[in-house]
């Protein structure tokens, strides 16, 4: 399984200081972005702060946000490479799912805890990778679900080819639990940068 740091930050002070917890020991990094309504966390923009982060590092923003087309124009003018928007979200839609297409980024589909991914097959459908939350999103250290791991591993025998990725309370063990199930790539935050050395911790994954 693939670990992929994840940085929610509410200040471009504190996003540099999660950044560099782990620079140059991560290919990939996981920018988690909020607006206080879709989940209670308000984080940086994000747009701007991208910046420190080294032309050699490919980034997934994830959008908790409630309306996506308010942020999208944004994101798709930066280098980000993968844009993950909320089945949650108010105008969530294949239209947008194309819009990423069209710009040259891969979209991908998050679900919330409690949603139910039967009821939004057709994003399923338009999208290149489903993102489910283990736990109740928006704050670091949020308790993982294992409820949710059941969840994954019925989705990935209905959709075998579908790339599915675990957001929120992955440590080395529930990470084999996880992979188990069928992800093939976790995003990890409060595991990794609350701990007194992230890069010993990124490595507790190997």
């Amino acid at each position: 399984m693939i670990i992929i740091p994840a940085i929610l930050a509410q200040s471009p002070e504190e996003f540099q200081q999660l950044w560099g917890n782990v620079a140059g020991h991560t290919q990939r990094i996981h920018i988690d972005i909020a607006d206080g309504t879709l989940v209670p966390t308000h984080t940086v923009r994000g747009v701007e702060e991208i910046a420190c982060i080294p032309e050699g590092v490919a980034i997934d923003v994830h959008l908790m946000v409630s309306h996506v087309s308010d942020v999208l124009a944004a994101w798709l003018a930066t280098r980000t490479d993968r844009i993950i928007m909320h089945a949650e979200s108010t105008d969530i839609s294949s239209a947008l799912i194309a819009r990423v297409v069209e710009s040259g980024k891969r979209p991908w589909i998050a679900f919330n805890p409690d949603t139910d991914t039967a009821m939004h097959e057709e994003l399923v459908m338009h999208a290149q990778g489903v993102q489910f939350m283990t736990v109740h999103p928006g704050t670091y250290g949020a308790p993982f679900l294992p409820q949710v791991v059941e969840r994954i591993a019925v989705f990935h025998k209905a959709h075998t080819h579908m790339p599915l990725m675990a957001d929120g309370g992955v440590t080395p063990e529930t990470a084999r639990t996880l992979s188990e199930a069928g992800c093939t790539e976790s995003a990890c935050g409060s595991y990794i940068m609350r701990n007194e050395n992230p890069v010993k911790a990124l490595s507790d994954f190997s």
